[in-house]
């Protein structure tokens, strides 16, 4: 199936880590919202979103609930340190650890338009914190 967000951006290709294939198609809302919530992305999937989200023109993502570890919040940070229009981004219970949390707050040091995160149950300690 192809991913597509509202803003025209094509998802196709983006796979679900440990399952395989490619991940369902995300329930879209106006406005370019991606919801991947709940949608067994794992590491692999993450590093796929982090790939197209770049051109996306994404305000808000949800990849909350994917098993998305450190290897994936990291590649997620990546794409997030300079992505234009991503007002909100939801990563909440995924087992991002100590490593995925420090990528993420360094994202966060050159992303300018980013005003939400949600990274509630992500599983860091005070090192990640």
């Amino acid at each position: 199936s192809r991913l597509r967000n509202t803003s025209g951006g094509n998802f196709s290709g983006i796979s679900r880590g440990a399952a395989g294939g490619n991940a369902p198609a995300p329930t879209q809302a106006s406005g370019g919202v991606m919801k991947l919530a709940l949608k067994r992305l794992g590491d692999s999937g993450a590093a796929d979103v982090a790939d197209k989200l770049g051109a996306s023109g994404s305000k808000a993502l949800d990849v909350s609930c994917n098993s998305i570890g450190p290897e994936g919040s990291t590649s997620l940070a990546r794409a997030l340190s300079n992505h234009p229009t991503l007002l909100s981004v939801d990563i909440s219970a995924n087992p991002v650890g100590d490593e995925g949390c420090k990528a993420l707050a360094e994202a966060l040091r050159h992303n300018i338009s980013l005003k939400h995160l949600d990274m509630h149950a992500c599983s860091f300690g005070e090192e990640g914190a």
